[in-house]
């Protein structure tokens, strides 16, 4: 059971974008935030449920700080860099 889990845990974690995300990168329309609907562009598998988690401050937006401790926090992909 345990190597069952491992394995998925890893096919999970291969299978999502690489790339880290940034405000600059998923802001769709410019505005200087990330809207749900931003999020689920680039991460599809994201969730309402999740991206409340991601916003910390219930702003109803990400900013640079929330998708950078969403990543440290394995909410989102973390860069390869």
């Amino acid at each position: 059971m345990k190597t069952i889990l491992t394995t998925t845990a890893a096919v999970l974690a291969l299978s999502a974008p690489a790339w880290a995300a940034s405000v600059s990168e998923l802001d769709g329309d410019g505005d200087g935030a990330v809207t749900l609907d931003e999020l689920q562009t680039a991460y599809p598998e994201s969730t309402a449920v999740d991206f409340a988690e991601m916003d910390t401050n219930a702003d109803g937006v990400l900013d640079e700080g929330e998708l950078r401790a969403a990543q440290e926090g394995g909410l989102l992909p973390q860069s390869d860099s």
